[in-house]
């Protein structure tokens, strides 16, 4: 008998320790989530996967489908932000805060979302994941938010204004886009969850549409001629790849007349073993305005590439400049 009893207590401390996800009850979310979360205070959405973090993505794009949201625009401003807070210590020296504030890291963050625990459902096999927005604590980070971007914003205007050579204007102006952008999601999302608050943002709604027409206009009335030192055949097709990146920038592409110059400076250093002929290329680009100044410059260094003949290996050495060329050149202007 005294043996049973001390199973029995065994049998209950393992029970209330390590308790069966059968025990488990429904959260009154998954039963009643207006009851839980009403419509009146809350953005929620419910989420079902195959496992915890896919139940909580479902959820969270459930989410951004009420605010009809752009990730893309987070993803990028995320990046361009992170250079610019780099290399403009001007802006940002004394915006401490301004990290914490608008360079955020997730989806989730961006929307202000917070989720319940996963729940299981044995029977069904799924898992069930709730994300919810506080409406007021939401609109009062972003116009947090919104604050500190403008700021931004306007002292960029304010360089733009002061700044003579229209090839750093537009670099300016378009750091200034890139800030707009993120901050007009904002605003619309402030504006989803409070429809009332729609009027006190017209004005700042107009300055951010002005900046961008304003970009557009600086950057269709800059051209450009290139011109590669050392020049060789082999580098032709590095022509036409950077004069399709200008068109997509929306400057102007010129064999004369231009008022810049792009200077491109190709060194390779070969190596040959018995695997066979390697190059070590790098490339060195200075842009000069029409008085021999430079005023943009880009320099980086590629991995060796090999091939089984040397002029096999130039030709996969240039498909690496030009691809790199394609996704960073002229980066501040995108």
């Amino acid at each position: 008998m005294k043996k049973q009893f001390v199973f029995f207590i065994l049998f209950l401390s393992f029970s209330f320790l390590f308790p069966s996800s059968k025990s488990k009850k429904t959260p009154n979310w998954l039963i009643d989530i207006e009851g839980s979360y009403s419509s009146e205070k809350y953005v929620r959405a419910v989420g079902e996967g195959n496992s915890a973090k896919q139940s909580q993505e479902n959820a969270l794009a459930n989410i951004s489908l009420f605010f009809n949201a752009k990730i893309d625009v987070l993803t990028y401003a995320e990046k361009v932000i992170s250079h610019m807070m780099k290399n403009d210590t001007n802006v940002f020296a004394e915006k401490s805060s301004f990290v914490q504030e608008v360079n955020v890291s997730s989806n989730a963050e961006f929307f202000c979302v917070n989720f319940e625990d996963s729940f299981y459902d044995k029977d069904k096999d799924k898992f069930y994941s709730l994300a919810y927005i506080d409406k007021k604590d939401a609109c009062s980070i972003y116009e947090s938010r919104i604050n500190f971007l403008m700021e931004s914003i306007n002292t960029y205007k304010d360089l733009f204004l002061k700044e003579k050579d229209l090839l750093s204007k537009s670099g300016l102006l378009h750091k200034a886009c890139v800030l707009s952008n993120l901050a007009e999601q904002y605003i619309q999302n402030v504006i989803v969850l409070e429809p009332s608050k729609a009027k006190k943002f017209d004005e700042k709604l107009l300055l951010l549409t002005s900046i961008r027409k304003e970009f557009f206009e600086v950057k269709k009335d800059i051209s450009f001629c290139i011109k590669i030192a050392n020049y060789d055949k082999i580098y032709d097709p590095l022509f036409s790849s950077l004069a399709q990146i200008l068109e997509n920038l929306g400057f102007i592409y010129s064999v004369k007349d231009s008022l810049y110059t792009i200077l491109i400076d190709i060194s390779c250093i070969e190596e040959v073993y018995d695997a066979g002929p390697f190059i070590r290329p790098s490339v060195e680009v200075v842009v000069l305005n029409s008085e021999g100044v430079g005023v943009y410059s880009y320099s980086k260094t590629y991995p060796r590439t090999g091939a089984k003949t040397m002029d096999k290996a130039y030709t996969r050495a240039l498909f690496k400049i030009q691809k790199d060329f394609e996704e960073n050149l002229f980066f501040e202007y995108r």
